[in-house]
């Protein structure tokens, strides 16, 4: 759950991992990046005989909102073991407990890269691969929503690549759909982000929050592979740098929306004088994609098809992950190359959203460590068996 950067760190990789460096379980390889809280590296795990990925996060329980974040992330990781398209936790190892700060070792299968630099190395990304890489990540959608999860996060990076092998990953702000309704809304509201990604429920501050938000940024990732720039390029080729750049952006996609849909969008008492200024601003200057392709010039009939279908103001009129399979499967003759699992829906323990202090969290930790034992090792059976 951290945004990584490849420059170096000011310690060498024997240093970072000193406690990792002297398992016999694994030969550290290379720094992968770093990150605020975390830094990662490549690894060859003699257990498994995998290569694996290895994300350190140094005291994890010195912000206790982060260390939640990263409960949150293995938690739902370890319920999708075995998925074609959620990245595969293969174990958590806790440093010395009786450390004052502790760190964590979070080891993962290792991919590639992520989406942003497989887009950015494969320039121009042709319309086959580009339907594939949708495909897969719709599917990983299909799987998280049948489990009541919603990513809340997606967007290039949070999607990692080996190619043919495409999956989503970073779930530090995913949430349940299972907690009620008041403490889901006020913990959606609390952390939403609001970027190039978000549609335009989260853009208004609406409790109307479901699986649709993933949907919009699964559009906007369609956008950036056909393409070939970032949706904030090409949102600031569209609209002024200003505070309502995204929702204007949004609404020319959409339309403006009738009475009717902006009532059931129940928008946030502090974004209504925005709302009015953002439709009066499209009314005045008649700037609505009525053909997408005066958004995405390069996009073809059948990606014009689909993103019409996303690019919907209203989140229950907007197409499903599920649907978003079929109709890929239907137009283009793509032929879905694995199979999307059922998972049993994730109860996320985040029923009382009270403050909760560092010692409830590493006791959530440890015991989620300890009733994982049993399921890793099979979780890691089941992967050095797929490879």
């Amino acid at each position: 759950g951290t945004r990584m950067s490849s420059s170096q760190p000011l310690f060498s990789l024997g240093e970072l991992f000193g406690e990792i460096r002297d398992s016999p379980r694994f030969e550290l390889q290379e720094l992968l990046g770093h990150g605020a809280y975390s830094v990662v590296c490549s690894a060859f795990d003699n257990e498994t005989q995998t290569q694996v990925c290895i994300k350190k996060i140094a005291n994890w329980l010195a912000d206790t909102k982060e260390a939640m974040r990263t409960l949150r992330e293995v938690r739902i990781m370890h319920h999708f073991a075995g998925s074609q398209y959620v990245l595969n936790l293969i174990e958590v190892l806790p440093s010395d407990d009786t450390e004052e700060y502790p760190h964590l070792f979070v080891i993962s299968e290792q991919m590639d890269s992520d989406l942003h630099t497989f887009r950015e190395k494969n320039q121009p990304i042709g319309f086959v691969e580009r339907i594939c890489i949708i495909e897969k990540i719709a599917r990983g959608l299909c799987e998280l929503h049948g489990a009541k999860i919603i990513h809340r996060d997606l967007r290039d990076k949070n999607v990692l690549v080996s190619w043919p092998r495409v999956v989503l990953c970073d779930f530090g702000m995913s949430r349940g759909l299972n907690i009620e309704p008041t403490a889901l809304r006020l913990s959606l509201l609390e952390y939403t982000t609001r970027s190039s990604y978000s549609p335009p429920e989260g853009l208004l501050g609406s409790p109307k929050y479901s699986s649709a938000v993933d949907i919009w940024s699964l559009g906007c990732i369609l956008v950036e592979l056909i393409s070939g720039k970032s949706m904030l390029e090409m949102i600031k080729a569209f609209s002024p740098p200003e505070n309502t750049l995204y929702l204007q952006v949004a609404l020319r996609l959409t339309g403006i929306p009738t009475a009717d849909e902006v009532r059931k969008c129940k928008i946030g008492a502090k974004f209504k004088h925005t709302f009015n200024e953002t439709v009066n601003e499209i009314n005045n200057d008649g700037l609505v994609f009525k053909d997408l392709r005066e958004f995405v010039p390069e996009a073809t009939d059948a990606e014009v098809h689909l993103l019409k279908k996303i690019f919907v103001f209203s989140p229950t009129k907007r197409i499903s992950a599920a649907k978003m399979v079929e109709e890929i499967e239907s137009l283009t003759n793509y032929e879905p190359q694995g199979e999307t699992n059922q998972f049993s829906e994730f109860r996320s323990h985040e029923k009382k959203l009270k403050h909760t202090n560092r010692e409830d969290v590493r006791e959530a930790m440890n015991a989620f460590i300890s009733f994982c034992k049993k399921d890793m090792i099979s979780a890691r059976k089941r992967l050095s068996l797929s490879q």
